[in-house]
């Protein structure tokens, strides 16, 4: 197409929140399976090459507007029990998670602990590296965008250590780039496995129960790393706040659910400050990293409309469309206004109720 190609086109479609998870269909003259690859990356539910047969199209329509489209900012929703991924009377695996956002963290080490694992969670690649050094960790559950040093990075020096003694630790990375590419980088720098944010936690607890016991289970996620892709939950709708979420990952406990509240509120304002002033600068970078910090962190809490928001914001950030990113984050600024009255309404009026 002039002006604009079909590709540029689909992100620019995705970029927007209401229109980022209809489905897509793209029609191509070429039948090249690189077209193909642009097209799942840009966002394509299905690549298609022209001339179109009646029947392959009318196939394609039909399992697209027959199935349910679900945002995923869904994904991360969880079961209400959460089992020990190890028998009873067996040691407890050891786990290091290298993850640099906080409420990440806490959420992330409350889950771990009722699997029944011990965890400790570091900031960045090269903190990990010496945790490693110190303590012999079963598994690496290993974020890929972070401060000082990357989850590639770390991973390349955790192999290079260990071509020297012979050992090997599995990592798991986590990160919430699902394209191809970024699934064949991790493989290539040495990670065993991936699993796309936000974490569906049974897919989490079947992947650490494969590399802490070799148990492989039928629905296994290993052979495709991308099925973490796949939404679970029946919360589908999007949503201000998500408080089952995060009550039912931290057990009900809610002076641990008040305080993650607050760290995630506090943490929001200054992460809205850094989008306005990266704004400012015109600094796409620093902007698309803001906007991812507060998509991974409203994720974990439940605040699924923060999160897709912030997900639309990164994009256009990615796109470097200074005046769609204004817009995303007037959207973005509202949104947690909102959320910010739905927990004070909360703790005013419901909190009995919790």
């Amino acid at each position: 197409m002039v002006e604009m190609d079909s590709f540029t086109l689909v992100r620019h479609i995705r970029a927007l929140a209401e229109h980022a998870y209809v489905p897509i269909i793209m029609l191509s003259s070429r039948g090249l399976s690189s077209d193909n690859d642009l097209a799942a990356d840009a966002g394509c539910d299905v690549f298609m090459v022209k001339p179109v047969r009646f029947l392959q199209l009318r196939k394609e329509l039909f399992r697209l507007l027959s199935k349910k489209v679900e945002a995923p900012r869904a994904r991360e929703i969880i079961t209400s029990e959460i089992r020990p991924i190890v028998p009873h009377g067996h040691p407890k695996p050891r786990l290091l998670l290298a993850e640099d956002n906080p409420i990440n963290q806490k959420v992330a080490l409350r889950i771990l602990e009722r699997m029944g694992c011990k965890a400790n969670a570091v900031g960045n690649g090269r903190e990990a590296i010496v945790a490693l050094a110190d303590i012999p960790y079963d598994i690496v559950l290993m974020d890929i965008q972070m401060p000082e040093m990357d989850g590639y990075e770390a991973t390349r020096l955790i192999r290079e250590s260990e071509s020297r003694t012979g050992r090997h630790i599995p990592i798991i990375a986590m990160t919430a780039h699902a394209t191809k590419e970024d699934r064949d980088r991790c493989l290539t720098v040495g990670m065993d496995d991936y699993l796309a944010k936000p974490i569906q936690v049974g897919l989490l607890a079947k992947m650490l129960q494969r590399y802490v016991t070799g148990i492989k289970s039928p629905d296994s996620a290993t052979d495709s790393p991308s099925s973490s892709q796949s939404p679970t939950s029946a919360h589908t709708n999007e949503t201000i706040f998500n408080r089952d979420l995060l009550l039912n990952n931290l057990e009900g406990d809610l002076d641990a659910f008040h305080s993650i509240l607050d760290l995630f509120q506090s943490d929001t304002i200054r992460g809205l400050g850094r989008v306005r002033h990266a704004l400012g600068a015109r600094d796409f970078k620093a902007l698309r990293e803001s906007a991812h910090s507060i998509k991974g962190a409203s994720g974990n809490v439940g605040a699924e409309t923060i999160c897709l928001l912030a997900s639309a914001l990164e994009r256009a950030a990615r796109m470097e469309d200074f005046d769609l990113c204004q817009n995303q984050f007037a959207d973005l600024q509202t949104a947690f206004k909102e959320f910010t009255r739905e927990v004070l309404l909360l703790r005013d009026g419901n909190s009995a109720q919790m």
